[in-house]
């Protein structure tokens, strides 16, 4: 019967162990355990005002990646890859809120970001809920947008599937990570094949 005081858990690769957050008094961390319950650790501490939203996902068996406020932009949120052993490396440095990541790998992490009319220093306008990703690359980090906004996302092997709003309703698109120009809107698709079906079916 495993019992602990935590939110958001995630399970490692190898399937030994569960990533949370937890509270310690005033205090907010993100943890790791035993599968089995033994040994919980506090690993680094999280923004206290945004523990619903820090989202450790991990990257291996050996590190995760989180959100929290960065200290230096105010209320701006980066987010962070951690070692078992405590040690933080910055993922994100820009100017929008960035939320909800998925790695891929160490030096890859896609996430949303939720800014209203801002703008990058190039000039690139900034929607609310934009897929983004951090690419590492020559040791320096590279921020780039995926071209789309979504109300959600989930990385599928080499694609990415992602809902976008459409009205009252949400349209279910999928599209490779490295041209997401080739989406393909797989609610239309499904509603093809079901205006195709014959009408004693679709009772």
């Amino acid at each position: 019967d495993l019992r602990v005081d935590g939110v958001m858990p995630d399970i490692s690769p190898d399937g030994k162990r569960v990533l949370y957050i937890t509270r310690d008094g005033d205090d907010w961390y993100a943890a790791v355990m035993a599968i089995d319950g033994d040994g919980p650790k506090n690993v680094v501490s999280v923004d206290p005002d945004k523990a619903d939203y820090v989202f450790p996902r991990w990257v291996d068996n050996e590190s995760f990646v989180y959100r929290t406020r960065s200290g230096i932009a105010g209320d701006d949120s980066e987010l962070f890859i951690a070692t078992l052993d405590g040690q933080r490396e910055r993922v994100t440095d820009n100017v929008v809120k960035d939320v909800f990541p998925q790695p891929i790998d160490r030096d890859r992490v896609v996430y949303l970001s939720h800014l209203v009319d801002q703008k990058l220093s190039d000039g690139t306008n900034l929607s609310p809920a934009a897929v983004w990703m951090s690419e590492k690359r020559d040791g320096r980090l590279h921020d780039r947008s995926l071209g789309f906004d979504a109300y959600s996302f989930r990385l599928v092997g080499d694609d990415i599937l992602y809902l976008v709003p459409n009205g009252t309703t949400c349209e279910l698109f999928r599209a490779p990570l490295d041209n997401p120009k080739q989406a393909v809107n797989l609610t239309e698709q499904i509603r093809a094949k079901f205006e195709d079906l014959p009408a004693v079916v679709k009772r």
